[in-house]
């Protein structure tokens, strides 16, 4: 099954690009960029977002769609209950809270789903609007990049770089989480 990006979004690191699903392998081509990748676990889960960013450098990773900072639902309301508001660097959860939050870096499956995370970048972006965490239901499935090539030369990721969720479902189940 081959889904076609219809929509060129600006807020987003990518813009275009065919998305190419072939069961245990992924593939992206956009005007710069060559990438295929073996596909692992499927996740589904509820979370809360804390950040949420586009990635324009280096260019070899603006095939990307994003990078979003997230904590489970569940490590969220254990930590809110146990702590109160935890954002605050003096309190005593504060730093046990950063080590279960996740950094991932997301690739949209398909347009809709792309203008979601360009919603959620935009949001996190604007310096006027209040700072929010939503709660988002993400469905996703945990890439490998085996082969990228940036304007037909090869690049070669290491460590987490490599690592990326191809996103085919996002929810914002609540605006904000309130805390």
């Amino acid at each position: 099954m081959v889904l076609v990006l219809l929509l060129a979004v600006a807020c987003t690191s990518r813009s275009g690009g065919t998305v190419s699903d072939k069961g245990d392998s992924f593939e992206l081509k956009t005007q710069n960029h060559e990438v295929k990748a073996v596909k692992g676990n499927v996740e589904e889960g509820t979370f809360v977002l804390f950040g949420a960013r586009s990635l324009k450098n280096p260019e070899s990773l603006t095939y990307v769609d994003g990078k979003l900072v997230i904590m489970s639902e569940d490590d969220f309301n254990r930590f809110k209950s146990q702590y109160g508001d935890f954002k605050d660097r003096s309190n005593t959860g504060f730093r046990e809270a950063r080590k279960t939050l996740r950094r991932i870096t997301v690739i949209a499956a398909d347009g809709p789903i792309q203008k979601k995370i360009k919603k959620l970048v935009e949001q996190k972006a604007d310096k006027n609007r209040k700072r929010t965490n939503p709660l988002i239901k993400l469905t996703m499935t945990e890439i490998r990049v085996i082969e990228l090539k940036f304007k037909g030369k090869p690049v070669f990721l290491s460590g987490d770089l490599g690592k990326q969720y191809l996103v085919t479902n996002i929810e914002i189940v609540k605006d904000d989480v309130g805390f």
